[in-house]
């Protein structure tokens, strides 16, 4: 896996638009990692792959505020 950054916390947004890692969890589960992009504004919706293009561009997600983490280099 690809070296990734610290958790940043929900209130502060990454400043790069593209995908990251975030924390997803629901009421019977501890959270668990996924992948979202975000555009510079929001958050897309949420997705197992982080090269996942039809989610990625999907940009009704519910859920703005998570906590999330980046790549430490470009992905290709």
């Amino acid at each position: 896996m690809s070296k990734m950054t610290k958790w940043f916390p929900p209130h502060i947004k990454p400043v790069h638009k593209g995908v990251y890692q975030v924390e997803f969890h629901n009421k019977e589960s501890d959270p668990w990692p996924a992948y979202a992009q975000w555009n510079g504004n929001e958050w897309s919706q949420l997705s197992y792959h982080k090269t996942d293009g039809f989610w990625h561009n999907c940009y009704e997600d519910a859920k703005q505020t998570r906590a999330w983490r980046g790549f430490t280099k470009e992905q290709t």
